[in-house]
Parts: C-alpha cells; structure tokens; sequence
C-alpha cells in the first residue's frame, strides 16, 4: 500500500488518497482473512469479509445448516 497527498493544506484539513496497488488476489485474501475471526466462520458459505453485517458492512451472509439434527434428517430423507 502507499499513501498518497494530493492538494494543498488548507487549515487543519488535507487531502488524502490512500492506493491499494497490490495484485488482486491480495486483496481478496486480506478481505477473507476477517471471516477467520467470526464464530459464524464454519457454517457461512458467503465468506463476504468485511462486507458482511456481522463485521459492520451492509450485506448478510448466507448460512449453511449444520449440527446432529441435521444430519439425522437428511440420512431420514434417503433412506425413504
């Protein structure tokens, strides 16, 4: 990353452009990393990072079903 001062300082006020140059997947990984700390981690099948609600973005994350009891229901349903 490297920051970058654009404009003039006016007052106590200054422009400031922070640039995020690295590759793509990077970015994508640094985002996910976030997910890591969140105790819905093993049961979300969105992984959004920071964008997720739980982390203080706008966007809800989709949630697998898991534990005993759904296990049990889904083995019910094939054997019928």
């Amino acid at each position: 990353m490297r920051l970058i001062i654009k404009g003039k300082q006016t007052g106590t006020k200054m422009k400031i452009i922070i640039a995020d140059d690295r590759k793509p997947w990077m970015i994508e990984e640094d985002k996910r990393m976030a997910c890591m700390r969140c105790s819905l981690y093993k049961s979300c099948s969105s992984l959004l990072g920071y964008d997720c609600k739980k982390l203080g973005g706008d966007m809800i994350p989709t949630l697998r079903k898991r534990g005993k009891g759904y296990e049990k229901e889904k083995s019910k349903k094939t054997i019928r």
